[in-house]
């Protein structure tokens, strides 16, 4: 047989040997759509690889391994720098209305979509992309004069004595 696309392969055949039945049982049960899976991003129901673009990357153990001790010798080669020392690095505080947020790296590939609309208006009938407009040129003039920056929500928490400059974006514009 095949289990994840791999042959199974029978190794050993072992000696059928008695087992004691538990005296109690605890049953669970779950709803038939609920998923329970792997950190795979697609519900396997069982039929295999839809197409032959569908890869199950499987790992060896000893690959995993070998793996896990060369990121452990990287890590403690190379130790983290100090984070309260990179919390007061940025020297600019670009601070994003109430409510508003850039994506992260892992975001990217929704923003824009249904899940992050930059379509949507706001309350003053401004679009999210033109609220965030000022945000971003902010963002690259500080990439490109190599200005330390903090990208920081508005709120109560936040302290403008932190910073030498302070680029408020507005919700109705700049």
């Amino acid at each position: 047989g095949t289990y994840l696309g791999h042959p199974l392969i029978r190794k050993k055949v072992l000696e059928p040997t008695a087992i004691e039945l538990p005296s109690t049982i605890i049953q669970l049960i779950l709803r038939s759509d609920l998923i329970i899976s792997t950190s795979r991003s697609f519900r396997d129901d069982g039929k295999g690889r839809k197409s032959k673009k569908d890869n199950y990357n499987y790992v060896p153990y000893n690959k995993q391994l070998a793996l896990a001790r060369q990121i452990t010798r990287y890590a403690t080669s190379h130790p983290r720098p100090d984070m309260d020392r990179l919390r007061r690095a940025g020297t600019t505080a670009i601070v994003l209305p109430y409510g508003y947020t850039l994506p992260t790296c892992w975001q990217l590939h929704t923003w824009g979509t249904h899940i992050y609309p930059l379509s949507r208006k706001n309350r003053f009938g401004l679009t999210y992309k033109d609220v965030l407009r000022p945000a971003i040129e902010e963002i690259a003039h500080c990439l490109k004069n190599n200005i330390p920056y903090d990208v920081v929500p508005a709120g109560k928490a936040f302290d403008r004595a932190d910073y030498e400059k302070v680029v408020w974006i507005r919700e109705g514009g700049r």
